[in-house]
């Protein structure tokens, strides 16, 4: 039998091939010679079929496992895409020539991952604690670096104390080792809320906007509590509305309001503004918009509200803005100025409406002494009365006497003095006496 081992050796040739590292998902080609006299090609993945080929009759065939499926050849050599992990192994290139030698090349095939990870899970929550991981398989002694936005920020794990904006984007991980490079990356969203930089300032009686707005969408994150509240000292006022977390983001509208609070109704997304209605002197102060997540922690933001005196009407006030089109720029606030000239403007009309009081109590005054002083006037030159003025009570006019007369008896003829002389008898001749 050694005889027999001998005489295939003289018509084999086995060669060393190479070690190859490949990450997950890439492609790979693999050599196997460029020898032109080849009549047969056979490859082989852990002594399991590829493919061969027949250059002299044209005969193909193929391999029915993963690694078959997605191989195909170039020439003499083997490509292999979107390497996955289960293609570790050996990989067998035999060739027979035209004199009927065989070439075995032997090609090894390791399979690197680089593992990269963000917890807790991206989006990380201001001001919080978070660490990034990266471990790398299959290749010998990495060298490992994170990288982030164009500078290094440490070695396999990096720790991040308090997450601040500038932590978001992209983090990649990069292994090194034998002249190779490898490498993963992960996107990190940093979630905060911001209010309004400077004070809402406002006019009494007018709309209030509480601006409150997330710097990204939540994602996985689970909302278990907040809305808008107000920080002590704080007298009282309008119910605020709460976050309902349970079916979608929402405004939670029981117990609130609505007459003096505007929000908009629906799926919230990251803007979280409300409005207060007729804004009254009392309602100024600081107020905050707060978020509670599951597991995570707390977001907030502050927003400080200034009402100003004049040029609205506790009872009337202006019409509320739609939401997102707030009445007031919290980014221009009204000049101190302005405000002092409407105090002014304000104690200037009431003096002149109190002068103008005045000047007609005088007036009505006046014009009641002069009345006064016309009524004496008149009763000091009235003619005196005479006896002819006083009451005739016991005189009856002709007529009335001339009834009585005939209700006693009859008509009686009036008794004419001896000394009168009447011309005429009972015409109506002027009397002589």
């Amino acid at each position: 039998m050694w005889r027999l081992f001998i005489f295939a050796s003289l018509y084999a040739a086995y060669v060393e091939g190479e070690t190859h590292y490949v990450q997950t998902g890439k492609d790979i080609k693999i050599k196997c010679g460029d020898r032109s006299d080849v009549v047969e090609m056979v490859w082989k993945h852990d002594n399991t079929l590829i493919f061969s080929m027949n250059n002299k009759s044209g005969k193909r065939r193929k391999g029915t496992t993963g690694v078959a499926k997605r191989a195909s050849s170039q020439g003499n050599d083997l490509r292999l895409d979107n390497v996955q992990s289960g293609d570790k192994g050996t990989y067998t290139c035999t060739t027979t020539d035209r004199s009927g030698k065989d070439t075995i090349t032997n090609h090894q095939l390791e399979i690197v991952n680089v593992l990269v990870s963000v917890n807790p899970p991206s989006p990380l929550l201001l001001d919080s604690s978070a660490r990034l991981e990266c471990a790398v398989e299959g290749l010998p002694n990495p060298e490992i670096n994170w990288n982030a936005a164009g500078t290094e920020k440490g070695t396999g794990t990096v720790s991040l104390a308090m997450v601040k904006p500038s932590d978001g984007g992209k983090w990649t991980c990069v292994a090194k080792a034998q002249g190779m490079s490898f490498e993963a990356s992960l996107d990190v969203h940093v979630l905060g809320m911001s209010g309004a930089p400077d004070p809402v300032i406002v006019q009494q009686g007018s709309s209030a906007p509480l601006p409150c707005s997330l710097s990204t969408s939540m994602g996985s994150l689970h909302v278990v509590g907040g809305g808008w509240r107000r920080m002590p000292p704080a007298s009282a006022g309008p119910h605020l509305p709460s976050l309902n977390g349970t079916t979608g983001l929402s405004w939670n509208s029981r117990g609130t309001d609505e007459s003096k609070v505007q929000f908009p109704k629906g799926t919230l997304g990251t803007d979280l503004t409300i409005t207060l209605l007729k804004v009254k002197a009392d309602q100024a102060g600081q107020y905050e918009c707060y978020m509670e997540f599951e597991g995570r922690g707390t977001l907030k933001a502050e927003v400080t509200l200034e009402v100003t005196g004049g040029g609205g009407s506790a009872s009337g006030g202006d019409s509320a803005p739609q939401p997102g089109a707030p009445s007031t720029n919290p980014g221009k606030p009204t000049p101190p100025w302005l405000g002092n000239m409407w105090i002014w403007l304000g104690v200037g009309a009431g003096s002149l409406v109190l002068i103008m009081l005045l000047v007609a109590v005088v007036l009505i005054s006046q014009s009641n002494k002069r009345e006064k002083r016309r009524l004496r006037k008149l009763r000091s030159v009235r003619k005196p009365l005479t006896a002819n003025d006083y009451c005739q009570c016991n005189r009856q006019p002709d007529g009335a006497g001339a009834m009585n007369r005939a209700a006693r008896g009859g008509l009686q003829r009036p008794h004419v003095p001896d000394n009168i002389r009447i011309n005429g008898g009972h015409g109506g001749g002027r009397p002589h006496v």
